[in-house]
C-alpha cells in the first residue's frame, strides 16, 4: 500500500521534471521528497517559524509538522472547532 502511493505521488512531480516543466508542489508529505531527491528531482525548502507571523524558507526536508500550530494560528484547531460546534448546540 505505501508503495504504491509513493508510485502514484511521484508521477506528476516525475512527469514535469522529465518533460523540463518547473511546477511548485507543496505538500506535507517528507517521503515523497527524500524519494524524488534520491533521483535528482527537485529542490527542497521547509518552513522556519520565527516570531509573529513572520516565517523563512530555508533549504531542507521538513519531518516536523506545523499542522496543530497553524490550525491553532488560525482558531480552526480540534479545541476551536469543539467549541463552535457546542456552541451551535451541535457537540457530543
Amino acid at each position: 500500500m505505501f508503495e504504491e502511493k509513493m508510485t502514484i505521488s511521484g508521477i506528476y512531480p516525475e512527469g514535469l521534471y522529465k518533460f523540463g516543466a518547473s511546477a511548485l508542489l507543496v505538500t506535507h508529505n517528507h517521503e515523497l521528497c527524500e524519494w524524488l531527491q534520491q533521483d535528482g528531482i527537485g529542490r527542497y525548502l521547509q518552513v522556519e517559524f520565527r516570531q509573529g507571523p513572520t516565517h523563512l524558507l530555508i533549504a531542507g526536508i521538513s519531518k516536523v509538522s506545523h499542522a496543530n500550530r497553524v490550525a491553532s494560528s488560525i482558531r480552526f484547531s480540534q479545541k476551536d472547532v469543539e467549541a463552535h460546534l457546542e456552541k451551535q448546540g451541535g457537540g457530543s
